[in-house]
């Protein structure tokens, strides 16, 4: 994007995209779920505020709700893990709700 043009919209300079900014978080929270747990899709998608070019990121991921799969209760739950993104300033600039299929442990 052409800085000097971007100084003049409302953000007053260069962003990075929103859903650039969601692959990265999502991407750098891949290792802290079960490795066996598949990725069902995305919920409650906010993006809050813009995202700077050379802004610092962090990403801070939650399990906040588990739950029986509807077709394949005995074998199969749901997880919501609440992803929350800040900038440097401890601004919450992205939230989402990332939903995953894993498989039961066995109750033996």
């Amino acid at each position: 994007m052409d800085a000097e043009w971007c100084a003049t919209q409302p953000f007053g300079r260069r962003v990075a995209h929103g859903t650039l900014v969601m692959s990265m978080a999502v991407g750098m929270t891949a290792g802290d779920i079960n490795p066996r747990a598949m990725s069902y899709g995305y919920d409650r998608v906010r993006f809050v505020r813009p995202v700077h070019i050379g802004d610092t990121l962090k990403v801070r991921a939650e399990i906040s709700s588990k739950y029986d799969h509807k077709r394949r209760p005995h074998e199969l739950g749901m997880v919501e893990e609440t992803v929350t993104v800040t900038n440097q300033e401890s601004q919450v600039v992205l939230v989402l709700v990332h939903l995953y299929v894993v498989e039961k442990r066995d109750q033996a």
